[in-house]
């Protein structure tokens, strides 16, 4: 299936990606939607019930639309630099650590776009690792498998897998974007990370 997608014309990509989150959200009670709005209700608090409740399509979308382009350039990667833009701020970033003497280190929270993004970097001769679930499976473990394809370090999610991995890959990394798939959990609670914005 993943072949087919890649080869599929982009205006065809995007239209299955939002049928495919337009299915996904339309069951307003599973887990995947309810996650979205209790994130969005601790992030956002005032937000109008008409606009929270848009959230999770929109969120879905985005991610859907982001999967078919990561998918459809995985074998052209140059074209990924028309798809992410390097901001000003991260330009500067960017610029500061060729002149300075330390590492910098990114932290991207797992939203749509972060692999693109993660792809974007690596182009750019940059490390990233990504913390992701302990015990991956099904799509999970199909798209770490095409991380580490690319270059991306996969560590599973633990309070020292932040402090060590960049170290233990090598030698002190440049920028280390470190994206989360799920919210952390410390003694058993959730920390305020959201898992959709």
């Amino acid at each position: 299936p993943c072949n087919r997608i890649r080869r599929l014309p982009r205006n065809a990509g995007y239209a299955l990606a939002d049928s495919v989150a337009w299915v996904i959200t339309r069951r307003k009670n599973s887990r995947t939607v309810q996650s979205m709005l209790a994130n969005q209700r601790h992030v956002q608090p005032g937000l109008p019930p008409k606009e929270l409740a848009a959230i999770p399509y929109t969120t879905m979308r985005l991610f859907s639309r982001s999967l078919y382009d990561y998918y459809h350039i995985y074998d052209t990667p140059e074209q990924v630099e028309s798809l992410v833009e390097i901001t000003p701020n991260i330009a500067s970033m960017l610029a500061q650590r060729k002149t300075g003497d330390r590492g910098l280190v990114l932290v991207m929270p797992h939203t749509p776009g972060f692999d693109l993004a993660g792809m974007r970097l690596i182009r750019l001769g940059l490390e990233v690792f990504v913390l992701s679930v302990p015990d991956t499976a099904g799509a999970y473990r199909w798209q770490n498998y095409l991380r580490e394809g690319y270059g991306m370090h996969i560590a599973p999610f633990s309070p020292q897998a932040i402090q060590r991995e960049p170290v233990d890959a090598g030698q002190q990394p440049p920028l280390a974007p470190l994206g989360s798939q799920r919210a952390p959990q410390v003694d058993g609670t959730a920390k305020g990370l959201p898992i959709a914005q």
